[in-house]
């Protein structure tokens, strides 16, 4: 048995039914163009216009704050066992890929002794204020390597250094970085 098929009045191709949208205007409750002209037509009319788009969808977020505030919140609050598994497996992809391009960035090995086993090596902040910047922020993870991709190589080498973990601690013990030892 055959499936029914209709031409798209925009490429002209015979398809079958199911590459059709539901359009109740349209012959057998189906649109007129096919799927693929559909897609093809909003991705050209979105780049041509894209900037009247994102005009509105801000001017609506500022209008409606409140009242989406309320809907991403009843939404998290029903669906919070999926969503923060969603979001731990997203951070378990993301997070090797991410403190992998930083220690490229770093060179991959200790600026002190150059050990380059990249399960040792750690970030150190230059200036003893790791904490201080984890407190105010609460950058850590996924943010921290985001933030040290976006910096420029200046500010990166101004502020943070790639030790192996013997030389981190080393360098907390003489200048006093640490708590308590």
């Amino acid at each position: 048995m055959t499936q029914p098929t209709k031409r798209c009045a925009r490429c002209g191709e015979e398809k079958p039914l199911t590459e059709f949208y539901i359009d109740t205007r349209g012959w057998g409750g189906k649109s007129s163009w096919c799927k693929d002209c559909v897609r093809e037509y909003n991705r050209q009319n979105y780049a041509k216009h894209s900037e009247k788009y994102k005009a509105y969808a801000r001017k609506y977020r500022r209008e409606h704050n409140e009242e989406l505030k309320l809907k991403r919140a009843s939404h998290y609050k029903k669906n919070k066992v999926a969503i923060n598994r969603k979001n731990d497996e997203w951070r378990r992809k993301t997070e090797p890929l991410l403190r992998q391009q930083v220690l490229r960035r770093f060179g991959g090995k200790c600026e002190k002794c150059g050990f380059n086993d990249r399960r040792a090596l750690q970030i150190d902040h230059i200036h003893g204020d790791g904490a201080k910047e984890r407190k105010i922020h609460s950058i850590t993870g996924v943010r921290f390597y985001r933030k040290l991709l976006k910096l420029t190589d200046s500010e990166l080498n101004r502020n943070y250094q790639l030790l192996c973990a013997n030389c981190q601690w080393i360098k907390r013990f003489e200048n006093h970085e640490y708590r308590g030892i």
